[in-house]
């Protein structure tokens, strides 16, 4: 996984979502291909998934689970795109 080789010198990986999986076999059983089926994407930090946190780089957040999903990520989803990981945001999206 080139994700995981570019994390180990970068560090950009925040968490690596478990669910990818199944998400591909949802969409095999669905049968219907959406213009992003089985593409790969990972999210920044900052953007809301389900039952993980979106801290935008603050420690203070790190307990607050998401509820659902954000807008974006249910679009991508939708389309047929893995979401597969979040990455790293500078704290508070500043720089």
């Amino acid at each position: 996984m080139q994700a995981l080789e570019v994390h180990k010198s970068l560090n950009c990986v925040t968490v690596f979502l478990s669910d990818c999986e199944a998400q591909l076999k949802k969409l095999q059983e669905n049968g219907v291909k959406g213009p992003l089926y089985g593409v790969p994407v990972s999210i920044k930090e900052h953007v809301g998934y389900k039952g993980h946190p979106y801290t935008c780089g603050l420690a203070q957040y790190l307990d607050v689970l998401e509820e659902e999903d954000s807008v974006i990520v249910k679009v991508l989803k939708k389309q047929g795109a893995i979401v597969f990981a979040k990455t790293n945001v500078p704290q508070s999206l500043i720089w």
